[in-house]
């Protein structure tokens, strides 16, 4: 029998067949009515794991099972890659509003498009961005490279340069750039770190209000810091080859467990500690490095970052303040470094 091809559907281009698969699967991953969509952008290594348990706790808010899939920093993701990313919002329900929280999003120049993308995708999309004190964050990303990664680079060929990824990365006024020439300003909501330690339900409050809810206080957990990089210890290099190895997945979990337990300091040796690494120089480098975008970062937000002081010196004097570096360093552990 021939067909009649006016029931067959014409597509102009492979781009828009993969277009279209692309939107069906997000329709067909949600329940309900299709959820409204925000994005807490980062910044590594201030505060997003917290962050996201709080928001997580949130009845009308729905978090990604995984922190970061850092879908939309992909230039060129495939359909599996679609698939996975919106299978994680597939269990959701009443829920208001979908999210999740990549810190890679917040990576420029090292990981660019990621605003155009999510326009894209979500045109009216929200975003969250918590900025931590630029120079505290530099150190705590160094330490958790250090230790996560095994990056032994020294901290000045490293960090103290104007092309570092590190001090990209606390260029947070660059960063925003990237979503501000793409959505209203009205889309932005930034937190700053120090405030929300020091009170986090008036920084849920104020999430709740920018994303038009009702705000539970009785939804806000304990004050716990998550993925604390004070807390980590480093795998020495023959721990790092045997967890490399294909039979390790294997393994079973509480297996691997007591072994950790027994070979202790072994697999984990002695952690770079903070006071190895602040000074006094290297903070007034970092703030040569960061003051200009700190000043423009202060007249597009119209506010005083009075928790930051880059011109300061070293807080490693302060027993206070090396106790706060240490219930502060809250992050993702598989952010994209």
């Amino acid at each position: 029998m021939p067909v009649d091809s006016r029931s067959l559907p014409s597509f102009r281009s492979p781009d828009e067949c993969r277009e279209r698969h692309i939107g069906e699967s997000v329709r067909g991953m949600t329940n309900h009515r299709d959820p409204r969509w925000f994005f807490v952008i980062g910044a590594m290594k201030a505060g997003t794991s917290s962050l996201y348990q709080y928001l997580a706790c949130h009845p009308l808010i729905y978090a990604s099972p995984i922190k970061e899939p850092g879908y939309f920093a992909l230039a060129s993701p495939t359909c599996a890659d679609t698939h996975r990313y919106f299978s994680l919002f597939a269990n959701r329900t009443v829920e208001e509003w979908a999210f999740e929280a990549s810190t890679c999003y917040s990576k420029a120049p090292r990981i660019a498009g990621v605003a155009e993308r999510i326009q894209h995708r979500f045109p009216d999309a929200r975003f969250i961005y918590v900025l931590r004190n630029p120079i505290d964050r530099v150190y705590s990303h160094f330490l958790d490279n250090w230790i996560e990664r095994g990056d032994r680079e020294p901290f000045e060929s490293a960090v103290l340069r104007a092309d570092s990824h590190y001090v990209s990365v606390s260029r947070y006024y660059f960063q925003l750039c990237q979503y501000l020439d793409r959505f209203p300003h009205r889309n932005l909501h930034v937190v700053i770190f120090e405030r929300m330690i020091r009170d986090p339900a008036s920084t849920i409050k104020g999430i709740c209000q920018f994303l038009e809810l009702e705000f539970a206080a009785d939804s806000v957990p304990a004050n716990t810091a998550h993925n604390v990089t004070a807390k980590k210890r480093p795998y020495s290099p023959w721990a790092r080859w045997i967890s490399s190895q294909p039979w390790y997945a294997r393994v079973p979990r509480p297996i691997r467990h007591l072994g950790g337990t027994l070979l202790g300091s072994y697999i984990r040796p002695k952690c770079l500690e903070l006071s190895d690494v602040r000074s006094p120089q290297r903070d007034r480098a970092l703030a040569e490095l960061l003051h200009d975008d700190v000043e423009q970062l202060e007249a597009f937000l119209q506010m005083d970052l009075w928790d930051w002081d880059i011109r300061g010196t070293s807080t490693d004097d302060d027993q206070s303040t090396l106790e706060a570096h240490a219930c502060l360093t809250a992050d993702c552990a598989h952010s994209t470094h």
